[in-house]
């Protein structure tokens, strides 16, 4: 299934997976500066054999890649949902990072990748400040031109500086469909027509889907009839096979509901599930 941009054009999914969950990606960029790092003998490591090398660099690009996203995300749960929020929240997980980062690089000391004396971790401070910044920084602004791409409503007030004449994006794909899910401050919308993102709550977006034939079944999903193939069970735990492959994991609290539409009626096994 393609991805919907905000100008409405669909371009391959793997280009629209966001940018910071998207592990793929981020390992490339891991890779892609490990080996800038190595080839250069960035911060006096020539002394070091050229596997030797990229194998340390392997590591501290992860951790510099990784790392702040991470903490994003977790801080994310605890600010608040504004733009300011949003702007501090990146800012304060790159600055997180450095020390943290200067205490793992510390622990690297006492193994074969980083083999050198002991000595206070708050000298790393001002060695891993530069890199951390400029690539925690730059992993950010390609977060942040994916949401330009592909976000849509992304603030009320946005929204109240529309032409009011001008209709809606929302209405052209909150008609036909088959899920949505919460992904930290911003809704995956699955239709008939594609993946769609937006800046949304799911309780706001669930009542726009009234009408719709479908149901919550999980504080981050919500699912149309038609999309539900069949459950799968996991010991005491359900999950909804979508037609799209997804897999809508099914809250306990809401088993009575999934279970009077019906979609348990057809359960298969997790071991059943995974031999086919």
């Amino acid at each position: 299934m393609s991805a919907i941009d905000v100008n409405g054009r669909s371009v391959p999914d793997w280009s629209a997976n966001p940018w910071h969950r998207n592990i793929v990606l981020l390992t490339m960029l891991s890779v892609f500066l490990a080996v800038v790092l190595t080839l250069s003998g960035a911060f006096d490591t020539d002394d070091l054999g050229l596997a030797h090398r990229l194998g340390l660099w392997l590591v501290v690009s992860a951790l510099m890649v990784f790392q702040p996203i991470g903490l994003e995300l977790v801080l994310a749960r605890v600010l608040p949902d504004t733009q300011l929020g949003r702007w501090a929240g990146k800012a304060l997980a790159i600055l997180i990072s450095i020390p943290v980062i200067a205490v793992e690089l510390h622990a690297l000391k006492f193994t074969p990748i980083l083999p050198k004396a002991p000595d206070p971790w708050v000298e790393f401070i001002p060695f891993v400040a530069p890199p951390v910044l400029a690539i925690g920084g730059f992993t950010f602004a390609l977060r942040l031109m994916w949401e330009r791409a592909f976000l849509s409503g992304q603030d009320p007030a946005d929204t109240a500086r529309a032409d009011p004449h001008r209709p809606s994006r929302a209405t052209a794909f909150e008609t036909g469909v088959l899920w949505v899910r919460a992904r930290d401050h911003y809704l995956e919308i699955i239709t008939d027509h594609g993946r769609h993102f937006r800046r949304d709550r799911l309780a706001d977006w669930i009542e726009r889907l009234n009408d719709e034939p479908g149901l919550q079944v999980h504080r981050s999903w919500w699912v149309a009839d038609r999309a539900v193939s069949h459950a799968i069970r996991d010991g005491r735990d359900y999950k909804l096979v979508l037609s799209t492959g997804e897999q809508a994991p099914v809250a306990r609290s809401r088993l009575d509901g999934v279970r009077a539409r019906g979609w348990l009626d057809r359960v298969r096994s997790l071991e059943c599930e995974a031999s086919t």
